[in-house]
């Protein structure tokens, strides 16, 4: 007697096993399902300029602007904006942060609007897949701790830093007041 009750939950909890098993594949394929029909944001160019590449060596892409640029980070880029004096934003960027990809928007559109040839953006790639060491020295060079940060140099010293969400207006005003 007592050897077919204990069979017979052996048997329960090998059915009770099978089932849960089941049912976490069932959710797990749900979810791959669901994901699947999601927009891949890291790569949405649908806010980005024509894939017009500038500068250095590297020809980094030019994500906005055409007097005041804003592009993708590249050291020899970014050295040359320090010689020549300009008003330069780094905005500190990844491509997994929900943050930054609603904030990009605000970015192209006030460098869009900028018309001083003195000011130029760089979008920097922060922990993310995309990251190169000179991003993560220069991260670590102004105390960056999350993405989406903002820092703006001018005559190569910071005179801002924010982790505020700014939207066009308060580029326009910062990147204006920091040229004058």
């Amino acid at each position: 007697m007592m050897k077919t009750i204990f069979i017979i939950a052996i048997a329960l909890f090998v059915l009770l096993g099978v089932v849960a098993c089941q049912q976490k594949a069932d959710i797990k394929e749900e979810i791959g399902a669901e994901m699947m029909n999601q927009p891949d944001l890291s790569q949405d160019n649908t806010m980005m300029k024509e894939n017009t590449m500038i500068g250095g060596d590297e020809g980094q892409l030019l994500l906005a602007g055409t007097t005041s640029t804003y592009s993708e980070f590249s050291e020899t880029d970014y050295k040359q904006a320090q010689q020549d004096g300009n008003v330069i934003l780094l905005f500190f960027y990844a491509s997994w942060c929900p943050e930054c990809m609603a904030e990009q928007q605000a970015v192209y559109d006030a460098f869009t609007d900028l018309n001083d040839s003195r000011v130029v953006g760089f979008r920097v790639n922060y922990k993310d897949s995309d990251t190169d060491l000179a991003e993560v020295e220069l991260a670590r060079e102004f105390g960056i701790s999350y993405q989406h940060t903002k820092v703006i140099l001018k005559d190569g010293k910071r005179i801002q830093k924010s982790g505020e969400r700014w939207d066009k207006e308060r580029y326009l005003v910062e990147l204006t007041d920091a040229s004058q």
